[in-house]
């Protein structure tokens, strides 16, 4: 019996994560990590080599462990699959994710430059007004800089309203950690006002200064002019070429989250009831089958998501390793209740009455155990075990399926068939109805609390449980997905903004193309066309670089997605679309109109 002795308060950014921690007085456990706190001004460096140099023994035999600093350990993806209880993060995932912020960032002062270029266009008159009535260099500088400090400022605050809402949906949805006191403190907000101040200041004195220098005439040479022109289409097109790149990144990476998705299928739809400690009656599994939204339930002695392992020694390359091996003794229907396929499966039937103590192993078993070209099926278990683990003859090989995450390969497996006494089982495994899933779930909780009352109801979902082993996938996606809808938005306000001072200095062109009989659909294809260059030019550019970079992180997994056309398509499918509807609703109140009107007013 434990007494609970003290109550401890979590931080959602501290290293370790953890709901109850145990003093254990066993100091013989196997198999478990020792943290090490050193004095101040302790040499890292020597204290590595002096204690690397003692081979203490560890689970695997002398000198296998790894000594890392806490922070080092941060990064470690490795470490991430087996110590679940720290806090990890892939670095070249977050690597990504801040490359992805920056480049939204340049889109929007891209967007910005652009509509201020536009803007004060339509000041142009009213400032040279002012000149001539006598209105002083400086008066216009202070005019220039309250005007753009306070178009910045107000969406700045704006900003801040917004970001005080979305925070906890921003943390919930990516397992972040961010505080609004973190953004509003020293080592952030500083930074913030003075991207603000460097967006109100520099566009301000720099237009003043041009002001003070050239004509009418020379701003409307400048914002009609070939310059401009250029400008215009270098930061269209680097805007281009970013939502281009963020969007074939996520198209990437969702490819490989699909893989993952679709090597834990045979998951889907599976719960396992109980823990370690349970012993659950019979009465209670018999009314689990009568539960009708049940397809399958078994009794188990082990959860298949979370077996038992062992260290066993294997020769590769004329060098002995350590790998793990998987062990588990279940019945025959567990093996149907997770779909797991065998690559003979009628000689796995036909062997299966017959044989006294049948034995399945996977194919990562027969690779890494068997001869090259040997049968293993018929032969003794024991003729393939240096670790003397189980006993029996192996009658059929199942194809290899995943326990774990695709950063770590799939482990050689080796299942006892027998049936279970029911005092032996620890576990029912249930395929659920997924159409009926809600009420599957609510009749089992019922049936647990009439059998053990008292007792939390305690299940585990295999796929929830194989997804989370590759949580950081799932949540880069969403974080990616987010970046790549926000660029899009981005550049087709760019666009918006563009095509409607394009637009508005075409008029006159417009309608003389009009009177000499063009159509509105030409009218609309000539706006079109500048874009449509520039989304090109913007694909050949991104392609390759996302391509280069994400072959990289590709190279992380040891079973990666292949990228199919539809990766590297869909994104300027949509780009297109999506720019093509934004010029369309700029140009097409102008196609349409009475171009002797506008031949007059312009």
């Amino acid at each position: 019996m434990k007494k609970i002795s003290a109550v401890f308060k979590p931080y959602v950014q501290a290293a370790l994560q953890i709901d109850v921690l145990d003093g254990s007085l066993n100091l013989n456990e196997e198999g478990t990590a020792c943290m090490i706190l050193l004095k101040k001004r302790t040499n890292m460096k020597a204290f590595q080599e002096r204690f690397e140099a003692t081979e203490l023994p560890t689970l695997l035999g002398k000198g296998y462990y790894r000594f890392q600093t806490l922070q080092d350990s941060y990064f470690d993806t490795e470490l991430a699959e087996s110590t679940k209880s720290f806090s990890h993060r892939q670095l070249v995932l977050l690597s990504i994710g801040l490359l992805s912020a920056l480049l939204i960032l340049f889109i929007a002062c891209f967007n910005y430059v652009n509509l201020s270029f536009s803007r004060l266009l339509k000041q142009v008159n009213m400032l040279h007004v002012e000149t001539l009535m006598g209105a002083s260099h400086s008066y216009i500088c202070r005019q220039l800089f309250v005007d753009t400090f306070l178009t910045v400022f107000i969406a700045f605050v704006l900003s801040v309203l917004v970001m005080g809402d979305v925070l906890s949906l921003f943390n919930y949805s990516f397992d972040a950690h961010l505080t609004f006191s973190f953004i509003l403190s020293w080592k952030v907000f500083p930074l913030i006002l003075l991207f603000v101040l460097v967006l109100a200041v520099v566009p301000a004195v720099y237009m003043a200064k041009k002001m003070n220098r050239i004509s009418i005439s020379g701003y409307r040479q400048f914002f009609q002019g070939r310059k401009k022109k250029r400008l215009v289409a270098i930061l269209v097109g680097l805007q281009l070429i970013i939502s281009i790149g963020l969007m074939t990144t996520f198209m990437m990476i969702r490819s490989q989250l699909s893989t993952i998705e679709n090597q834990g299928e045979q998951y889907k739809g599976v719960i396992v009831l109980g823990n370690e400690h349970s012993v659950l009656t019979l009465p209670l599994y018999n009314d689990i089958k009568k539960i009708p939204g049940i397809q399958m339930a078994v009794l188990s002695k082990n959860c298949m998501t979370n077996p038992l392992n062992i260290a066993v020694p294997v020769k590769q390359n004329g060098q002995e390793i350590m790998v793990m091996k998987v062990l588990l003794t279940e019945c025959p229907e567990l093996l149907d209740l997770f779909n797991v396929n065998f690559l003979h499966p009628e000689q796995f039937a036909d062997l299966l009455p017959k044989t006294a103590h049948p034995v399945v192993v996977n194919e990562t078993f027969v690779r890494l155990f068997v001869s090259s070209g040997e049968d293993p099926v018929g032969q003794t278990l024991s003729k393939y075990n240096q670790d003397n683990m189980g006993d029996g003859t192996i009658i059929g090989v199942f194809k290899d399926f995943r326990l774990n995450s695709l950063n770590m390969e799939i482990t050689p497996m080796q299942v006892a068939l027998q049936e279970l006494p029911v005092n032996q089982s620890t576990f029912i495994s249930c395929r659920l109805n997924e159409g009926r899933r809600s009420e599957t779930m609510k009749a089992l909780r019922q049936l647990w609390e009439k059998h053990y009352p008292g007792h939390s109801f305690i299940y585990v979902d295999t796929y929830q449980q194989y997804l989370s082993d590759n949580i950081n996938m799932v949540k880069f996606s969403r974080l990616l997905l987010a970046y790549a809808i926000i660029s899009l938005f981005l550049t087709l306000f760019g666009v918006f903004g563009i095509t409607w001072y394009a637009v508005e200095q075409r008029k006159r062109e417009i309608a003389i193309r009009k009177v000499h009989g063009a159509s509105s659909l030409q009218i609309l294809l000539l706006l079109n066309r500048p874009f449509f260059l520039y989304i090109l030019l913007a694909y050949v550019i991104a392609v390759p670089i996302v391509f280069v970079l994400m072959r990289h992180w590709r190279e992380q997994f040891v079973y990666p997605a292949i990228w199919g056309i539809d990766v590297f398509v869909i994104p300027i499918i949509i780009l297109i679309f999506v720019t093509f509807v934004t010029v369309i609703f700029n140009g097409y109140h102008t196609a349409l109109s009475n171009p002797s009107e506008t031949i007059k007013t312009e």
